[in-house]
């Protein structure tokens, strides 16, 4: 196993197999909706006759908050679109990167990556660490993860 807590490790490997650059997409699709949403609501002081309900208001305030969480979620997957970015800049022509596009984009498992390429699975296994280990290193840089919140 990799020097990272294992914890780490498999988060790390569930947003590598999410795709981060079609989950940029999504999130920008949130936002788009969610800004349209919130310029639909009315604001407080345009109720006939004037008067301010606590309903209109509620209703603005929920709209902001959901515009503010989209955008939060668009910065995040923004982030985690860089750490693969870089990823691939670091790993370029290796065969570090060749077998994690096989894992995690093509989900292909060890056992048939190591057929198709004729190498160890644990030549596999070690690539793969290589590959989650700086990743991790990239995602705490970024901002993403806190070492101090995962522990064995």
């Amino acid at each position: 196993m990799a020097a990272i807590p294992r914890n780490l490790y498999a988060y790390i490997e569930k947003k590598l197999y999410e795709q981060p650059y079609e989950a940029v997409g999504a999130a920008a699709e949130a936002l788009i909706e969610r800004r349209e949403e919130a310029l639909g609501v009315k604001s407080p002081g345009s109720e006939p006759g004037g008067g301010r309900s606590g309903g209109v208001s509620n209703r603005v305030q929920d709209g902001v908050l959901r515009v503010i969480a989209a955008e939060e979620n668009l910065h995040t997957a923004s982030r985690w679109a860089l750490v693969v970015t870089r990823l691939g800049e670091i790993f370029s022509g290796t065969e570090t990167a060749e077998i994690a596009e096989l894992f995690y984009v093509q989900k292909m498992t060890e056992a048939d990556i190591a057929r198709s390429r004729r190498v160890s699975r644990q030549t596999i296994r070690s690539k793969r660490d290589e590959y989650v280990i700086r990743a991790a290193l990239l995602a705490a840089e970024h901002g993403l993860v806190r070492m101090s919140e995962y522990r064995e």
